[in-house]
């Protein structure tokens, strides 16, 4: 059978714009030395439509990458892996102290011990209910080694709820083979940077090596229609499993960053996944110094801003400072120092992330920089995913959270959530994970939250609460 991503790449290079692939199973690798299976550089104005074809890859690494297109169509796909990018294992013995033996399950890999440096999420689910009854096990000197060709120990951990019987989940990370895709994009299935009003409707993801399953970096308005992120379950599957599958995403479903104008994600469906199902949020860089109307910044990741945005910022304890108005950005950035980097660590991030990220300094001047000072967050208005709207969709079955949201000028309605591990519903900035602005103007209506909650506030630094009155015009009806 044709290999479909090959016939895509043809046509595209000879101008065609509106692509229809047959529906079937296709078997699929990525182009040799490459970690994506189909890269769209720059594409405008295409819609690629699969007619319900599903690729099945032979190696877990990212299956679509976008960068700079616009107004680009993708419909009617399933996508999931050969092998799982994840194993499940059923705990067959357990002492007093919480170490487990596990036995790895028919159907599901046997990690070598090079492939147990990063195991993370480490899940546990009830044999009967096949539910979590362990969202994390971590920490404390977690490990798991192998002692037998499918046999394992695992040890440690702050979290030890489970017992013999119980099925444990956890991501192996691989690439044709080969150790640890190295993190970052290539363990998302879907991912788009710098895209405008791109569309993807009718897919349908079952596994990602690790990742999110759609996550977005400084893109434009695109859209999210009828979207699955959803765990196969056996009448579907193509392998016979001793249990069936458990997981679906390893991480977040739906995940927007620095967004321009935030995303629709509209009738869509993420359950079972490893983390939220949506995050829509900018990144707040932290002051480092202060000059007159000049601003040094660091930050854990790109925090963009230009002449003529206006800014959000706010102190160390939350309390929301006066707009600033940027006049200068510096068009050059640079490494953080050493005592820059220090002083991330030293401000209560949360654990890990100041250390694996990398720090970027950078400066801007502002028409006013009177009362900033050093460790205060601040974040252009323009990059944080407001115009967002989330509606009908159905999320939960998931560690941590429904839907965060840390943008404003947004819709939350008519959606189902139900069984989360922290909240259904969160908005609000959070200092420990540099995640902003400071929302306003959102409404949230008609929505069901089946056991989890709504919290609207969030923390400033060292996970203190903000103070009243910091989020403005949230409205909960119905």
């Amino acid at each position: 059978m044709t290999n479909p991503l090959e016939t895509i790449r043809r046509e595209l290079a000879d101008g065609v714009r509106e692509i229809a692939i047959s529906k079937g199973v296709y078997r699929v690798s990525p182009p040799e030395g490459s970690g994506t299976y189909l890269a769209l550089r720059g594409l405008r104005d295409a819609t690629l439509d699969f007619n319900g074809a599903e690729l099945r890859g032979l190696a877990n690494t990212r299956f679509l990458l976008l960068e700079d297109c616009e107004n680009v169509v993708v419909r009617n796909l399933a996508l999931d892996y050969e092998t799982p990018p994840y194993t499940q294992a059923e705990i067959v013995a357990a002492d007093s102290d919480g170490d487990w033996t596990l036995r790895t399950l028919d159907g599901y890999p046997a990690p070598p011990p090079a492939l147990l440096r990063e195991i993370w999420p480490f899940q546990v689910y009830g044999r009967e209910t096949l539910e979590l009854v362990n969202p994390m096990r971590m920490g404390d000197g977690f490990k798991v080694v192998r002692t037998g060709p499918r046999e394992y120990r695992a040890s440690g951990g702050v979290n030890r709820a489970g017992g013999v019987g119980d099925i444990v989940v956890w991501n192996v990370f691989t690439a044709g083979g080969k150790a640890d895709l190295g993190g970052g994009a290539e363990r998302n299935a879907v991912h788009c940077l710098r895209c405008r009003r791109c569309v993807f409707e009718d897919l349908a993801v079952y596994a990602t090596p690790g990742g999110r399953a759609f996550e977005e970096h400084s893109c434009e308005a695109n859209e999210y229609r009828r979207c699955r992120v959803v765990r196969r379950g056996p009448e579907d599957d193509f392998a016979a499993r001793e249990v069936p599958r458990l997981r679906s995403a390893g991480h977040d479903a739906f995940m927007s960053r620095r967004a321009v104008v935030g995303p629709k994600i509209i009738d869509c469906v993420a359950q079972y996944h490893c983390d939220d199902a949506v995050n829509v949020s900018g990144v707040f860089a932290v002051v480092s110094a202060v000059d007159g109307r000049r601003v040094r910044l660091v930050s854990i990741s790109e925090s963009p801003f230009a002449v003529g945005d206006t800014a959000q910022a706010m102190g160390m304890d939350g309390a929301v400072k006066p707009e600033l108005a940027v006049t200068a950005v510096e068009p050059q950035s640079a490494a953080a120092t050493d005592a820059e980097r220090a002083f991330l660590r030293s401000i209560g991030l949360w654990p890990g992330l100041a250390e694996q990220s990398p720090a970027i300094a950078s400066e801007i001047e502002v028409a006013d920089a009177a009362g900033l000072a050093c460790g205060d967050p601040v974040i252009s208005n323009r990059a944080q995913g407001s115009g967002f709207e989330i509606r009908g969709c159905t999320f939960g079955h998931n560690r941590a959270f429904g839907m965060r949201i840390r943008a404003s000028n947004g819709i939350i309605a008519d959606n189902t959530v139900e069984a989360t591990e922290g909240w259904g519903l969160f908005i609000g900035p959070e200092y420990e994970w540099l995640e902003g602005g400071i929302s306003h103007d959102i409404a949230i209506t008609g929505n069901d939250f089946r056991g989890c909650g709504v919290a609207v506030g969030g923390t400033a630094a060292f996970r203190r609460p903000l103070p009243p009155g910091s989020l403005r015009n949230v409205t909960l009806v119905g």
